[in-house]
C-alpha cells in the first residue's frame, strides 16, 4: 500500500502519480490536508502508522532556509521512522 499526501490548496496535483502507482499495480490511498507542512506529515505518518516516508526535496536559497527553516529538515529531526529524501 503507498499512502500520497498532499498539503496545500491544489488537491489534484497528485492525479497524475495516483494513476502511476495505481497502473503500476500499488493499492493507493490518497489524503489531502491543510496547514502546516511537516507537522501534517509526521502526524499522518502516526495516524497511519507509515513504516517509511518518501519525501521530495526542493531546493531553495540558504537565506530562504534560514529564515523559513526545511520541512525536510524537521522531519528528519522529529520523524520516528526512516526518511526518504529524493530530489
Amino acid at each position: 500500500q503507498c499512502h500520497l499526501l498532499y498539503v496545500g490548496d491544489h488537491p489534484e496535483i497528485l492525479n497524475e502519480p495516483m494513476q502511476y502507482l495505481k497502473d503500476a499495480g500499488l493499492d493507493v490511498v490518497t489524503e489531502y490536508r491543510y496547514g502546516d507542512v511537516a507537522e501534517n506529515i509526521l502526524l499522518y505518518q502516526q495516524e497511519q502508522d507509515i513504516q517509511l516516508i518518501v519525501l521530495g526535496a526542493f531546493s531553495h536559497s540558504k537565506i530562504h532556509q534560514f529564515f523559513l527553516g526545511s520541512i525536510a529538515t524537521t522531519i528528519f529531526r522529529n520523524s520516528a521512522v526512516p526518511l526518504l529524501v529524493v530530489k
